[in-house]
């Protein structure tokens, strides 16, 4: 438990964050640590990359 929050509680965030469809538990916020926020941004980072390399691949088959 880092930070105080359940391995099941951080993983639905971490998912959310690279889903970048903004559900949260109310861990990511303000006062959250910066670990945490770190962690959420480079989630968002990657499910943003994930989400233009496939829109590429797929209009490169087109």
């Amino acid at each position: 438990m880092a930070h105080g929050y359940t391995f099941q509680d951080s993983i639905f965030e971490f998912a959310s964050a690279i889903g970048t469809s903004g559900l949260s538990l109310g861990i990511t916020g303000p006062d959250a640590p910066r670990f945490i926020l770190w962690t959420e941004i480079a989630g968002m980072l990657l499910g943003t990359f994930r989400n233009i390399c496939n829109l590429c691949c797929r209009l490169k088959d087109h």
